[in-house]
């Protein structure tokens, strides 16, 4: 910044012009809002893509970050609050949160709709007078109960202190009453949108209620109603079917507004409608606006009602039951409201037209509960909750307000919610702000929950880095069980580094050059980039208002970005581009970039160049320029056969689908024609890219025309058709070669072909314009008698620009004769662009792949150098010499001017198109201006030039936007004249300059403007070809005596007549306020510091281009000169008399004009004499003559060429400016002191005879208030007494007053009383001046010191709250007024005075003493401290801060006094014995001391946390000193936590574990320890559960002996892990042997003391490596190296059931083949050769890994080879407990058998049923017996006969053993196999499977009870759960089981499984899945609307 800028005048910027928090709040609802939408707009959120969860979950639960985000949305977003609770919300919530809610969670508008499925038949019908009220069959309304309401269900079961929550507060001082409040005094205010078709549905009801409110009382004096409804008693579209009315009692009147009309109101569409009632005065006034509008107000005299009480209900849409206005019972729902309703409110006060203004087109917040700033707000239904389809849900109209009026829908149908929005469809675009859906069981939030979740859930199982899923399985599956309580815990921790991970890894990337999504908030410093890169920033959007700040909207429309975001996004746009801003720096580029970087372009703000002495010359300027442009892109293999032709759509009588023929319509054919259009050829794709196709034509067609038929709508080519079409012909397929080809045939001439040379690389993306023009050789022929017809030239030309420069052009031309050249200028033609198709709509003749940007047809002949600048400039379509005229020979058009820029019939542009429709078709407008008043100016031609021609573009792929290409272009801008670009300020001169005398420097000067004016002479400018014809429009020598120019003039109106709507400068100032003085900012930081620049952006108006002043000048004509006549000069005085005061008033009122008055008036024989005369002839006469002389004086002094002036300097102080010598205190001073009631005479008396008269003096506009002369007196005997000098004395007023006193035409009410005594109309002013001293004046000081310091005691005293009068209120002094006297008297003594001055009199601007701010209080002195309701401090500790503690400032002590510091008195009084600590051993508790709270007295405290030893509160404790509770002896470190550490050290230090566990006791303290007892084995066990406790250790003696000792380590661990060098691993592999003195940790270098020398090397490593190759070994078991198949014991299981695959059979014979003994066979042979000898290390490290049973292969045991195969099998091997009968002594019989328990392996089939570790539960009926109830007993050897079988017949008597194995599987198994849980009523049994090796099938094994002998006393004849395998079980019962005997099992009652359902996270508490199956709850409801609904019953209704 330039150092001189330091001194430039600040304009100060800023964003509002209060500072009042609480004013700015009002109008965006509160200051509250205010202050968090701040917050919003400071707060950064990391710019991340959080639709993915690897964005934002890397250490939480991305499945519980959507769940709580959901869980949050649904429970705590606060629907119906204000909106500074919305915006606390949103601060409040999380990044993630914040996404979600704008992006993914489900939010919706709606609306409602009354008789959706129509009105009904009539029920029944009452009329009164001629109006009907009918009732429908079908009743429909929404009712609203007034309140005030408790929360639903919010009472039910709690405790009283918790009674009310949530329920509506009743607060009558803040409007807090009932939510209908009907009172006129406050007034109401109902607002809704509607929409309505038709006015009454039915024959049989004249009106339709749209609301109704009632106090349901129905006495004649207490009733209460206010209805509004349409009604039909007028018929006719200017009809008022608006009616309101009211009833208060016996007071009741109808409103009808008659401002709005039928046809305004119900036309299908949707309006808004407001209506307010309010009392003025006596009576009730009605407002009724429509759209935000004041449309009608409407008085009821005399009518004026108060409040209207009761029991208040309204319908919505129908009526309540009345009785009144002649209705006797009607009953509730008739006259029912056929239409749609949105956003309704009701407003307990009268709003204002403001207010309704603002806000008719938005939401409103709510809150009104529990928010200050709504309170007015009753009832508020939005109808946005969504459409559930549960009718008991949907039937609720939820109310926004925050008052919980719910509206109930009483006749609800699906059919009467919709989604749309009445703002929306109003406005034509998304405005209303959609809000969420509230209900969890929406299907909406159901279904989009469930796939976010499931989204989080699968990322979650993928998710390395997370939290929660690293812990263990078991401790999650735990968790799960639990509650989930372990993952909320870790996604807090996890949502806290995951919001620093976020803001972290963002940190870096913050100066990032980065372009975020339209959805991430701008960052919210992005200016501090700039200023970091040394570019100043200003604020943006500086003139925005507070409601365009903080509402983001206006008056007039809500925005679509946030303001803040889009200045932020700027600044970025700055910072990303200002490296290339800065490379380009002082030059036009940086500044184009720049402006670029807000959006906008040179196009809008303009950096004009203005030249001083300089000489402009008119000729082509260009700026260069890029514009945006959109084309038809045909080259797509789906467009290649697309089309655009002329087709009028049924537009109207103005349109036409053809170019009409000149010989129809009465033209001639000596005209021309010209056709051009711009193409783009597309750059083909290599075959290589991705997107390649090929093109398999090599002709592509451009544009031409045929012939129209006669026909409207028939586009078949007629017979006789003439047409022409062009072409590009590439060179070959794949070439980008091209030349062009003109075919063109008649029905007479025949057929002909023209064609150009070729061109390379057309097919580059190059923009050619091609004009086909066809014009007669010789013009005007045809009028020279006997000459035949003109020939005619057919002609194409082409031009194609680059960079402004021509690069290629072509022209080919071809003569007609005259029989050739009739059709193509005779016919009517029909225009087509892109592919050339069969009568238009048929088949394609050629296709085509081109870029369309325009098609333009001029019936005139347009030459090349027009076409080269329509190339240079794509939106020129400007013809040489716009006002000329066209045609001056044909005949047809004699007389007829016809302008070159009105022959443009057709132009064809697509920047208003989107893409196709469902028809893959598109409507082509035509942008020249046709009109009727064309047609009817220029003859025949105007049947063509004043036509519309639109196009339809087909065959384009439906529904389709890329029809469109968007691209930008190279643009050359004409520059508007005079207007010096910087390029003119380069020339090339060669010559040398010659400065002469006249020679002047020329200076130039840049300003940055904008100006509607100039963005219009653009526009203008298009229609100019070259701005050279202006050397001709203003040149024109025929100009110089003309007062304008004249064709100019033609031209403006020419261009204007095509402007369909007049500029509005206020508007354009308006929309592009945006665009304010920042850009000026930033662009003079990059001005040449030589150049001259403005230092603001200026909003300029000036004139356009084609509105030029003009000098006139006057043409010569001859003069008679005339004797000069001679008189006095007259000078400045002349000048300054006032001819406006100085003349006579036309109303003949002296009252006016007095100073003619005065100074001209004739007094006696004039002709105004008689008003003034005085009735006296001599008198008024000599009037005259002084008058005459004083008139003579006055014309002489015009003649005077000085005027003389006087004036005294007056120098302007603070206040008043009182009179110089003026005595302030005199009054004070001299009146004596009196009682009120002594009614004393003294005093300074101001007569009406002593005050200076007014006198008219209008010579000042406006008339100035004038300071009157007035004279006082001082008196001790009153005012008869008067002029007695002694004792009264006199002087000029305004001397001794404290006043002054001054001329009023309007006096204000409180100077009633002293112009009434003085007889003046006058004010007294300057009497509450707060001054003093010499000179008189007020000082600067600032709001807090001028309330505090110095000045007069009068002016400072606290407002008058409306209590104070004379005898209360302190004043100075006191006035008391009589007839014709004014008495200024002191203040009574025995009344408040407030004479004196305050402090030290001087009002200093500083402050030197401390006030302590007390809220809700006056100021005053509080214990000598000045307190006030502002101050400079609140709290005592903020001026004072008392160093050193309470020790060192005990104000306790000190104020009450010293007291015992050891309590002895308590503990000698018998009152008051010492007490013994319980908490503190050898402790005595004393009293506590109750030392209060001095705030400027920090309290330290010198105690550590811990026991009650060293612990207390304010007031003292045991552990702290008793005189300031400060320190605390017990604080030392080796004193503290005594009750912790003292058992620690007696009992756990020394002790250890003796053998068995035995307790060791501590000898040393007498605590004697246990030891093993072989008697009784008893003893103490020690709780230290470590085995012994004992660590053997080595010392070093001096003398190189090692002894070795014992040590318990059980005081912590002592000892490092390892407890040696030589158990480090890397050591112990690379030792070759160590010193006998090496133990423990050795040094770091490894040297050692020894005994015999200093220092040795304790260890020596080996040298090399000893093994001389390496063995490649894999540790995953993939068998590649090593073969081991799995063994045969495992293989035959499988094998042995028949239902598995035959590889099992494989498996078998290859594990028999194999030999397990032999480790050679594990090599693998074909891989590796691996020594024998080193096989086994090999096979270890194969099966265990390289480091040896690792803990992790032991824990995995289900990933051993052996479970995965039996796994992938569905077998399952457990190791069980087998009881064994073993005969004893080779007998058989029971009584020899005992029971011996075995250990084996079984294998069991299990199918695959049962997953996760659940297991399967079988309930299942056994058959009691008689001896117990597993079976009888017949034999009595205690085993169920029927259970076991005859095993003497089976087996030999002399076996020496008999085995039976008995399965138990007890439940250790359960959780670690697949085990099937089965519960077996009133039977305890086991399972035995016989040799299941050898078992056919293992669903074939038998069960048995389990013999008496293995069956405890505790568990006979019980029921017990035993665990056995699937298969087994089902043997009970089915395939015959139940019908075998063996089987226990009599009957089947269920069989309960479980399996996850998957996705398992989104299931697994979902309703469906864990609710109990016909479990019907009927006092839980599940539903939020449920549970808030007004009146939910807690059954359901049912009692």
């Amino acid at each position: 910044m330039s150092i001189r800028k330091l001194f430039d005048k600040q304009i100060p910027q800023s964003i509002v012009s209060s500072t009042n928090m609480e004013d700015l709040g009002k109008s965006v609802e509160s200051s509250g809002n205010i202050q968090q939408r701040i917050i919003e707009k400071n707060r950064f959120i990391p710019q991340k893509n959080y639709a993915d969860p690897a964005n934002f979950a890397k250490f939480g639960s991305a499945e519980k970050y959507y769940s709580d985000s959901f869980d949050r949305i649904i429970n705590q977003y606060p629907y119906d609050g204000s909106l500074r609770e919305r915006t606390e919300f949103f601060n409040k919530s999380t990044y993630l949160d914040l996404y979600i809610y704008d992006n993914i969670y489900p939010r919706t508008t709606g609306y409602a709709i009354i008789s959706p499925n129509g009105w009904g038949d009539v029920d029944s019908s009452i009329t009164s007078g001629s109006t009907t009220i009918g009732l429908p069959n079908i009743v429909e309304y929404i009712q609203i109960v007034g309140g005030p309401h408790t929360a639903s269900s919010g009472m039910i079961g709690k405790e009283l202190s918790e009674t009310f929550e949530n329920s509506n507060f009743y607060n009558p001082d803040k409007n807090r009453e009932s939510n209908l409040k009907f009172d006129f005094n406050q007034g109401v205010t109902i607002e809704t949108w509607i929409k309505k078709e038709a006015l009454i549905p039915t024959a049989s009801s004249d009106v339709e209620y749209l609301f109704h409110l009632t106090n349901d009382e129905t006495g004649t004096d207490t009733s209460g109603s206010l209805q509004i409804f349409f009604s039909s008693s007028n018929s006719g579209a200017s009809d008022t079917p608006l009616v309101a009315s009211f009833v208060s009692g016996t007071i009741s009147d109808t409103y009808i507004y008659s401002g709005i009309t039928t046809s305004e109101l119900i036309d299908n569409n949707w309006h808004h409608v407001a209506i307010s009632f309010q009392n003025s005065g006596s009576d009730a006034v009605s407002k009724a606006y429509l759209d935000g509008q004041l449309r009608d107000t409407t008085s009821s005299a005399g009518n004026a009602i108060g409040e209207v009480t009761g029991s208040l209900i309204a319908n919505l849409g129908a009526t309540r039951p009345f009785s009144y206005g002649g209705f006797i019972g009607v009953p509730e729902g008739s006259a029912k409201l056929s239409g749609s309703i949105d956003e309704f409110r009701y407003w307990k006060t009268a709003r204002t037209s403001e207010e309704i203004g603002r806000y008719w087109f938005v939401q409103y917040g709510g809150g009104t509960n529990d928010d200050d700033a709504n309170t007015d707000l009753g009832v508020y239904l939005k109808f946005n909750e969504g459409i559930t389809g549960v009718a008991a849900t949907d039937s609720i109209a939820l109310d926004y307000s925050g008052r919980i009026s719910n509206g109930t829908w009483v006749g609800y149908s699906s059919e009467a919610r919709s989604t749309s929005s009445a703002i929306d469809l109003y406005l034509g675009k998304e405005s209303e702000f959609k809000d969420p859906i509230i209900y969890s069981f929406n299907p909406s939030v159901v279904s989009t929950r469930a796939s976010l979740e499931g989204s989080g859930s699968y990322y979650d199982l993928r998710n390395n880095a997370s939290f929660y899923y690293s812990m263990p399985t078991w401790i999650i599956e735990e968790d799960d069980e639990s509650g989930q309580e372990l993952l909320k815990l870790s996604q807090i921790l996890s949502s806290y580094f995951d919001t620093l991970y976020l803001q972290i890894e963002n940190y870096p990337k913050l100066k990032d050059i980065s372009y975020p999504g339209n959805k991430t908030k701008p960052l919210p410093f992005a200016y501090k980039l700039l200023e970091g890169l040394g570019l100043s920033t200003s604020e943006i959007f500086v003139d925005a208002t507070i409601l365009e700040q903080i509402s983001n909207r206006n008056e007039d429309m809500k925005f679509d970005t946030e303001l803040t975001d889009i200045k932020n996004l700027i600044y970025k746009n700055i910072y990303n581009n200002l490296t290339y801003i800065y490379k380009s720096k002082g030059n036009m580029k940086s500044f184009r970039n720049l402006m670029r970087c807000y959006g906008i372009d040179t196009d809008l703000v303009k950096i004009n160049l203005y030249g001083d002495n300089s000489m402009y010359r008119f000729r082509d300027n260009y700026e260069v320029n890029s514009t945006r442009k959109k084309y038809i892109d045909f080259n797509n293999p789906y467009r290649f056969e697309g089309s655009i032709y002329q087709h009028d759509a049924g537009l109207g009588s103005d349109s036409r689908s053809f170019i009409s023929a000149s010989a129809v319509i009465g033209g001639e054919a000596s005209t021309s024609f010209t056709l051009e259009s711009e193409v783009i050829f597309q750059k083909k794709l290599s075959e290589s890219h991705p997107d390649y196709f090929p093109t398999n034509f090599i002709t592509s067609s451009l544009f031409g025309f045929h012939t129209a038929g006669p026909i409207a709508g028939d586009f078949t080519w007629p017979s006789d058709d003439w047409n022409i079409q062009v072409y590009a012909i590439r060179e070959a397929l794949e070439s980008d070669n091209v030349y062009f080809q003109l075919d063109y045939s008649s029905s007479i001439g025949g057929a002909g072909q023209l064609t150009s040379s070729l061109f390379y690389d057309v097919y580059n993306n190059d923009k050619w314009n091609f004009a086909l023009k066809f014009s007669p050789d010789v013009y005007g022929l045809s009028l020279v008698s006997g000459t035949a017809s003109p020939n005619r030239i057919l002609e194409l030309y082409g031009v194609n620009s680059d960079a402004g420069a021509v690069a290629n052009e072509f022209t080919l031309t071809e003569t007609l004769t005259s029989a050739d050249r009739t059709g193509f200028i005779d016919e009517s033609k029909r225009i087509y662009a892109g592919s050339h198709r069969t009568n238009f709509t048929g088949s394609a003749l050629n296709s085509t792949d081109i870029k369309l940007g325009s098609v333009r047809y001029w019936t005139s002949y347009l030459d090349n150098e027009v076409i080269k600048t329509h190339a240079r400039d794509p939106e020129n379509f400007g013809v040489l010499s716009p006002g000329k005229s066209t045609y001056l020979y044909p005949t047809s058009l004699s007389g007829v001017l016809v302008p070159q820029m009105e022959t443009l019939a057709l132009n064809w542009a697509f920047d208003t198109l989107t893409g196709s429709n469902a028809n893959g078709q598109f409507a082509v407008q035509d942008l020249s201006s046709g009109s009727a008043e064309k047609r009817s100016l220029y003859g025949w031609m105007g049947e063509v030039v004043g036509m519309r021609h639109p196009g339809r573009g087909d065959f384009f792929p439906t529904d389709s936007s890329k029809v469109l290409d968007t691209k930008f272009v190279y643009s050359g801008k004409q520059t508007i004249p005079e207007n010096i670009q910087s390029s003119d300020m380069v020339n090339l001169n060669e010559s040398d300059s010659v400065f002469e005398l006249t020679t002047r420097p020329v200076e130039y000067f840049f300003a940055i403007e904008k100006s509607m004016y100039q963005n219009i002479s653009e526009e203008i400018l298009n229609v100019f070809a070259t701005i050279v014809d202006f050397n001709t429009l203003i040149g024109d020598p025929v100009n110089r005596y003309r007062q304008e120019y004249k064709q100019l003039a033609k031209l403006r109106q020419l261009f204007f007549e095509r402007v369909q709507n007049e500029p509005d400068l206020d508007r354009y100032i308006d929309f592009y306020k945006w665009i304010d003085n920042s850009l000026s900012d930033f662009l003079n930081q990059l001005i040449p510091a030589s150049a001259k620049f403005s230092d603001k952006m200026r909003t300029i108006v000036e004139s356009h281009v084609l509105e030029r002043n003009k000098y006139w000048t006057k043409f010569p004509t001859l003069d008679f000169e005339t004797p000069d006549l001679e008189t006095g000069i007259k000078g400045i005085n002349e000048l300054r008399y006032n001819w406006e005061k100085g003349h006579h008033p036309l109303n003949d009122d002296q009252g006016e004009n007095c100073f003619w008055w005065k100074n001209r008036a004739e007094r006696e024989g004039g002709t105004y004499s008689t008003n003034i005369s005085s009735g006296d002839a001599d008198v008024d006469e000599n009037r005259n003559a002084y008058l005459s002389a004083s008139l003579q004086t006055l014309d002489r002094s015009y003649s005077s060429p000085l005027n003389f002036n006087m004036q005294q300097q007056k120098i302007i102080d603070g206040g008043s400016n009182f009179y110089e010598n003026k005595i302030i205190d005199y009054a004070k001073n001299t009146i004596p002191w009196l009682d009120d009631g002594a009614g004393g005479t003294t005093g300074i008396y101001i007569t009406s005879g002593n005050v200076e008269p007014y006198t008219c003096n209008d010579l000042k506009s406006p008339p100035e208030k004038r300071k009157l002369k007035y004279g006082a007196y001082t008196t001790t005997a009153g005012f008869s007494n008067f002029p007695n000098p002694y004792n009264s004395t006199s002087g000029k007023g305004d001397k001794f007053t404290p006043f002054s006193i001054y001329s009023a035409s309007n006096p204000p009410e409180y100077a009633s009383d002293i112009i009434t005594a003085l007889g003046h109309n006058l004010d007294i002013t300057n009497n509450h001046d707060d001054s003093y001293g010499s000179p008189i004046g007020v000082p600067m000081q600032g709001p807090f010191t001028e309330k505090f310091v110095g000045g007069l005691q009068v002016r400072h005293i606290d407002l008058n709250n409306g209590t104070d009068d004379f005898s209360t209120r302190p004043e100075a002094y006191r006035l008391r007024t009589s007839t014709g006297v004014l008495k200024i008297a002191r203040q009574p003594f025995n009344r408040p005075r407030a004479m004196l001055y305050r402090d030290q009199i001087a009002k200093r601007p500083v402050n030197i003493r401390n006030i302590k701010q007390v809220n809700d209080t006056g100021t005053k002195f509080v214990s000598g401290t000045l307190v006030s309701n502002i101050g400079n401090y609140t709290k005592d500790y903020e001026v004072v801060q008392a160093a050193g503690g309470r020790t060192t400032n005990n104000r306790k002590w000190v104020q009450s006094g010293p007291w015992s510091l050891t309590d002895y008195d308590s503990i000698t009084t018998s009152s008051a014995p010492f007490v013994v600590s319980l908490a503190v051993p050898d402790m005595i508790e004393t009293s506590k001391i109750d030392r209060g709270r001095t705030e400027y007295v920090i309290v330290n405290r010198f105690s550590c946390p811990g026991g009650p030893d060293t612990m207390g509160d304010s007031n003292g404790g045991p552990g702290l000193d008793r005189f300031a509770a400060e320190f605390s002896p017990n604080n030392d470190i080796n004193w503290r936590n005594n009750e912790v550490r003292n058992p620690l050290r007696k009992y756990m230090l020394t002790p250890h574990v003796n053998q068995f566990g035995y307790y060791s006791g501590v000898p040393n303290l007498g605590i004697s320890g246990s030891t093993a007892n072989p008697i009784n084995y008893d003893g103490t066990g020690s709780f230290y559960q470590i085995n012994r406790n004992t660590r053997t250790v080595l010392k070093q003696q001096l003398d190189g002996t090692v002894l070795t000792s014992s040590v318990y380590d059980n005081y912590y661990v002592q000892h490092p892990i390892p407890a040696t060098d030589l158990r480090y691993a890397w050591i112990t592999s690379s030792v070759e042997s160590i010193t006998p003195y090496s133990f423990g940790y050795w040094p770091r270098n490894f040297y050692v003391p020894s005994k015999t020398d200093a220092y040795i090397s304790p260890i020596n490593f080996v040298s090399a490596s000893a093994q001389s190759y390496s063995i490649p070994v894999d540790f995953v078991g993939m068998n590649n190296l090593v073969y081991e198949p799995i063994p045969a014991r495992y293989t035959f299981a499988l094998r042995s059931n028949t239902l598995f695959p035959a590889w099992n059979v494989e498996d078998q014979l290859e594990a028999e083949a194999f030999n397990y003994d032999d480790i050679t066979n594990y090599k693998n042979d074909e891989i590796t050769t691996v020594p024998a000898v080193d096989m086994l290390n090999v096979l270890n490290l194969h099966r265990n890994g390289p480091y040896q049973s690792p803990a992790w292969k032991q824990s995995r045991t289900g990933q051993h080879p052996i479970s995965r195969y039996l796994r992938r099998s569905n077998f399952i091997g457990c190791t069980q407990n087998k009881y064994a009968i073993v005969s004893i002594h080779g007998q058989a019989s029971s009584s020899q058998q005992s029971l011996v328990e075995e250990t084996k392996t079984t294998f069991y089939y299990e199918p695959a049923v049962s997953i996760m570790s659940v297991p399967l539960t079988f309930n299942l009926a056994t058959a009691p017996t008689e001896s117990h109830e597993c079976g009888p007993d017949e034999n009595g050897d205690g085993i169920g006969d029927s259970s076991i079988p005859d095993f003497k017949s089976d087996h030999p008597d002399n076996e020496a053993e008999l085995a039976l194995t008995y399965v138990n599987l007890g439940a250790s198994i359960i959780g670690t196999y697949n085990f099937i849980n089965i519960d077996l009523y009133n039977c305890s049994q086991g399972v035995e499977i016989d040799n299941i090796m050898g078992s056919s099938s293992p669903d074939t094994a038998a069960l048995w009870y389990t013999p008496p002998t293995q069956q405890s006393e505790k568990f006979k004849n019980s029921c017990l759960s035993v665990d056995t395998p699937y298969g087994v079980v089902t043997s009970m019962y089915l395939r015959g089981g139940l019908e075998n005997k063996s089987s226990p099992v009599s009957g089947f009652t269920e069989l309960i499984y479980e399996a996850p359902i998957y996705p398992s996270p989104q299931n697994k508490f979902a309703k469906t899945s864990r609710e109990r199956t016909n479990y019907l709850n009927t006092f839980w409801k599940n539903s939020r609307v449920e549970r808030t609904a007004l009146g939910a019953s807690k059954f359901n209704g049912d009692d």
